[in-house]
């Protein structure tokens, strides 16, 4: 199975789970991104480089590979998840913008 990270869980993962206290929780996750099964997208890249959660920080940098470009096929899917108004409310207006996505208002 893969997992798609979002910036909010992996944030909370990495302020609320550290690794001295919860050794088995990251026995598993580094066996999951090991593995090829956790990943995220560019954009998760950048926001977690603005962050001052540092060990995510690192994490990021260490495990570039994590995080991919959307194919165009995904990027249409994404398209017709933010054409339903109730999530566009999940994300940021400049957000939507800066990926060259557009808000559609049904």
């Amino acid at each position: 199975m893969i997992y798609i990270f979002d910036t909010s869980p992996l944030s909370a993962l990495f302020r609320n789970y550290y690794r001295g206290q919860f050794p088995s929780l990251w026995a598993k996750f580094d066996a999951l991104v090991d593995n090829g099964q956790i990943l995220s997208v560019r954009e998760v890249f950048k926001e977690i480089g603005e962050s001052s959660i540092e060990p995510m920080r690192e994490w990021a940098a260490a495990h570039q590979e994590v995080f991919t470009t959307p194919t165009a096929e995904e990027g249409a899917f994404v398209v017709r998840i933010f054409a339903v108004p109730h999530f566009q409310q999940n994300i940021e207006q400049q957000k939507l913008f800066r990926a060259g996505v557009t808000p559609i208002h049904l």
